[in-house]
C-alpha cells in the first residue's frame, strides 16, 4: 500500500497520426503468441495469487502536456502547461474507478479542466472524462474548425465541453 505519490513537472505527449492511431496504442503489451514454442515443457508451480497494488492518491504538479492531431485536414497542436490535479485512490483488487480532477493553462488566456471516472488498470472498460476548454484563441484551432467551415480562422475565442465514455471498447462523445 503506497499512501500518495507526487509527480512533479510531468511531460506527456499525446499524438493522433493521420491514420487515427495514437503514440499510447505503442504502449500496449506484445502478442505473445508468435514468440517461439519451448521445446521441452515444464511443469510450472500452482500460481500463487496476483500482487495487490493500492494507491491512496496521486497528485501531478505542474505539468506540460503536448496534444497534436495529425488526422485533421490541417495539423493541430496545442500545448497545456501549468497542468496539475489529482487521480483518487487505485486498487488492483477492485473494480471501483478512480476519479480524475485536473486543471491548466492552454497558451496565454485559455483554461482547461478535465474531470471524470477511469479504471486505471483497464481504462477501455470504464471511462467518463469530462474536458472544458474556456478562452482559447480561435487562431490555434483553427485546424479543428476548418474541417467545418473550410478555411482559417483569423480571430476569436472558443469554450469548448467535451465529454467521453468508454465502455467494453466502445467510445462514446458529446460535443
Amino acid at each position: 500500500t503506497i499512501k500518495q505519490i507526487g509527480i512533479e513537472q510531468p511531460f506527456v505527449r499525446i499524438l493522433i497520426a493521420a491514420d487515427g492511431t495514437t503514440n499510447f496504442e505503442s504502449l500496449a503489451t506484445q502478442d505473445v503468441t508468435a514468440a517461439a514454442e519451448p521445446e521441452e515443457i515444464t511443469p510450472q508451480p500452482e500460481a500463487a495469487e496476483p500482487l495487490r497494488v493500492r494507491i491512496g492518491s496521486t497528485a501531478v504538479i505542474d505539468g506540460n502536456v503536448d496534444f497534436s492531431d495529425q488526422a485533421l485536414p490541417l495539423p493541430f497542436r496545442v500545448m497545456i502547461s501549468e497542468f496539475g490535479g489529482k487521480i483518487s485512490a487505485v486498487d488492483s483488487a477492485s473494480q471501483q474507478t478512480s476519479a480524475l480532477d485536473f486543471k491548466g493553462r492552454v497558451g496565454e488566456y485559455g483554461q482547461t479542466t478535465i474531470k471524470g471516472d477511469i479504471s486505471l488498470l483497464a481504462p477501455t472498460e470504464k471511462t467518463d472524462v469530462q474536458v472544458d476548454f474556456k478562452n482559447l484563441s480561435m487562431p490555434t484551432l483553427s485546424p479543428y474548425t476548418a474541417e467545418f467551415v473550410g478555411r482559417k480562422i483569423k480571430s476569436g475565442k472558443l469554450n469548448l465541453a467535451l465529454d467521453y465514455q468508454l465502455d467494453n471498447n466502445k467510445i462514446v462523445g458529446a460535443n
